[in-house]
């Protein structure tokens, strides 16, 4: 098979920002090439790439340019990486706005041998507890949360019925796996991730100034009137559920993101059209039978449309047509109508949601 792209190639590198940036192919591997994109007049990053983007026409060819003369190349990673995280680096190295990269650090705690050294945290942190601890330990871990609000607590099993204590703290972010009778109200948390969907009518009570919320239980019902009065939710992340009042969508007006994922209960996306949305992933929803509505979401900058192998290439087509569209990944049934969209298109790779 004719590779679609050769030594030499010049292409335009999305910044996932509106930009591009200067590119070319300097060598090529199996199945890998080495692209070259420059940074200054005189610098540059060499990245050892796979071909997909090639091979998919994620990046358009403009041109060939010469390389006698041009120093070898000298890629800063040994093995290949996939175009998207190159258009990150490249991003990065250009000073282009994008997400950051968080690496994050998780501490089990047991016993209270586990809390003694919690005084070397940092925001990136997750504490776990999945068993019941001590008064001493809960004493430590509360006064590391107060030197470190935006540290994580993840509660699992018998440990969740230890919620009441963080009442007490300015804990910002929570992970609550296990089932609570009663939720304390704790007015300082503003990112939840919930796996007991049966207590989601009682987290707007409880946590009023919510930001960020992400429900996953297999098979569970969820009722979206209940997230309506989080007057500060931006984003909502709702996997492996079943949404009983999907029409209710469209009264989350303060949403900004969205990710649907492999849930059931919505065969159109006519409730997500009055939304002011910036990113919206959906994925593998089965069910869904038509998404063209998404089109008058003129706000959308970043969409991802993954598993809807259900659909042709007239039902995506409006994306092309996106004004404010720079981020995309759109996976309809067939590899080859998925080229033939981005052929048309100067999409880059999404941010991780």
């Amino acid at each position: 098979m004719k590779l679609p792209y050769r030594l030499g190639d010049s292409f335009a590198l999305p910044l996932g920002n509106g930009q591009f940036a200067r590119s070319c192919i300097v060598q090529c591997e199996h199945r890998v090439v080495v692209i070259r994109a420059w940074i200054g007049e005189e610098s540059w990053l060499d990245l050892r790439v796979s071909d997909d983007a090639f091979v998919l026409h994620r990046w358009q060819r403009d041109g060939n340019i010469d390389l006698n003369g041009t120093p070898q190349p000298q890629p800063e990673n040994r093995y290949w990486m996939h175009a998207a995280r190159a258009e990150r680096l490249v991003a990065a190295a250009l000073g282009a706005p994008h997400p950051r990269e968080r690496k994050i650090r998780v501490r089990e705690l047991r016993d209270d041998n586990a809390a003694i050294a919690l005084t070397e945290l940092d925001d990136d942190c997750v504490l776990t507890l999945t068993e019941r601890v001590s008064n001493a330990t809960l004493e430590r871990i509360c006064a590391a949360i107060r030197n470190h609000p935006r540290v994580m607590i993840r509660l699992d099993g018998e440990a969740a019925t230890q919620l009441d204590t963080l009442a007490e703290t300015p804990v910002t972010r929570c992970s609550l796996a296990g089932s609570v009778q009663r939720i304390p109200p704790i007015t300082t948390l503003r990112h939840l991730d919930l796996e007991d969907a049966s207590q989601l009518d009682a987290v707007a009570s409880a946590f009023p100034n919510l930001e960020s919320l992400r429900v996953s239980q297999r098979g569970a019902a969820v009722n979206i009137q209940s997230l309506t009065s989080l007057r500060n939710l931006r984003s909502l992340d709702l996997s492996l559920v079943h949404v009983a009042d999907a029409a209710c969508f469209a009264q989350l007006a303060q949403l900004r993101a969205l990710r649907l994922n492999r849930m059931t209960g919505m065969t159109t996306m006519d409730a997500l059209a009055p939304l002011t949305l910036r990113m919206l992933a959906v994925e593998h929803l089965y069910q869904l039978q038509r998404v063209e509505s998404l089109a008058r979401i003129s706000s959308l900058e970043q969409v991802e449309l993954r598993g809807l192998w259900q659909f042709e290439i007239a039902g995506v087509q409006w994306a092309l047509e996106c004004e404010r569209l720079m981020r995309a990944e759109i996976d309809i049934g067939g590899r080859r109508k998925n080229v033939e969209l981005y052929r048309r298109a100067h999409w880059a790779y999404p941010w991780r949601f």
